[in-house]
């Protein structure tokens, strides 16, 4: 008697045909998810920026880059690199406190190179950065509390 007689094959050539379309499954699922997982990295890598290398920085907590010399001749004679690291800004902005200081602190006039490039300087590596803690100023001022009575 044959145990199999709606195939009319013997049961070692059914084992064998099994064996096979396992195999045949398991390398095409193979195939299948490393095509998917390639996939997926390509996706992600157009998608997403690079990641921007590190930074040099110096033993002063100062970005090494072009301009950080006239940087520290001018700004670290006094006070330190940490009250820049403190600060974000735009161009407009860092100007404005380099006016400041001039007025008010002491500091001296900069040639107009070096003081571009001090600008230039803290725009690029100190700028303002989205998802910053610090808000963004007011525009406006809240009007005056009123007098007391």
């Amino acid at each position: 008697m044959k145990p199999f007689p709606e195939h009319g094959a013997e049961p070692r050539l059914i084992s064998m045909r099994h064996d096979a379309l396992i195999l045949f499954v398991l390398v095409g699922l193979i195939v299948l998810s490393s095509s998917v997982s390639l996939f997926a990295h390509q996706v992600k890598a157009k998608h997403e920026p690079e990641a921007a290398a590190t930074p040099k920085v110096g033993p002063d907590g100062l970005i090494e880059a072009e301009g950080v010399v006239w940087v520290r001749a001018n700004c670290t004679p006094c006070h330190s690199a940490n009250l820049i690291l403190q600060f974000r800004g735009d161009a407009h902005r860092w100007l404005h406190l380099i006016r400041w200081m001039q007025a008010k602190q002491g500091l001296w006039a900069l040639a107009p190179d070096v003081e571009k490039a001090v600008v230039d300087y803290l725009a690029t590596n100190y700028g303002d950065r989205e998802g910053s803690l610090r808000r963004k100023p007011l525009k406006e001022l809240p009007p005056p509390l009123p007098a007391k009575q």
